[in-house]
């Protein structure tokens, strides 16, 4: 069973739809034995996380797959899965890079140094997580 979260498959919408980036976001159940292939857009990157069970993946099935493993695609790859004796469960992301920067600091990643040490900044003064849009009036002393 493959559950749309975001972005088409096989024709059908998902939930939501990305604005900027066109990803695709599945959740696939796989019974025991089950064999199931995935042909993302060959200039996105591809990615599945394993969340139970086990199986193989790769052309030819070559690659033992289990719970709690990710696997990354190369460009252009279909994606050719296995499930095990137990069935697999398994979240699968398709979206074209980005290609842009990453500045990454523990829980936070930016695209510059500079903007992970402004991130940081916030974080520490209470100003890092906003609500909804401002104005920046919400700033000035009321009159």
């Amino acid at each position: 069973m493959v559950r749309i979260v975001a972005g088409p498959y096989k024709g059908q919408p998902g939930a939501f739809e990305g604005r900027h980036v066109k990803a695709v976001f599945l959740d696939v159940a796989l019974d025991a034995g089950a064999v199931w292939d995935y042909d993302c857009d060959p200039n996105a990157t591809l990615f599945f996380y394993v969340m139970q069970g086990n199986g193989r993946t790769g052309s030819r099935g070559e690659t033992d797959v289990a719970r709690r493993q990710a696997v990354l695609t190369g460009p252009g790859e279909q994606v050719h899965i296995e499930a095990g004796a137990d069935g697999m469960r398994l979240l699968l992301f398709c979206a074209p890079p980005l290609g842009e920067p990453i500045a990454w600091g523990g829980p936070i990643v930016m695209n510059t140094e500079q903007e992970l040490a402004q991130a940081f900044r916030e974080l520490d003064e209470g100003t890092f997580i906003r609500t909804g849009a401002t104005t920046g009036s919400e700033d000035q002393p009321s009159a």
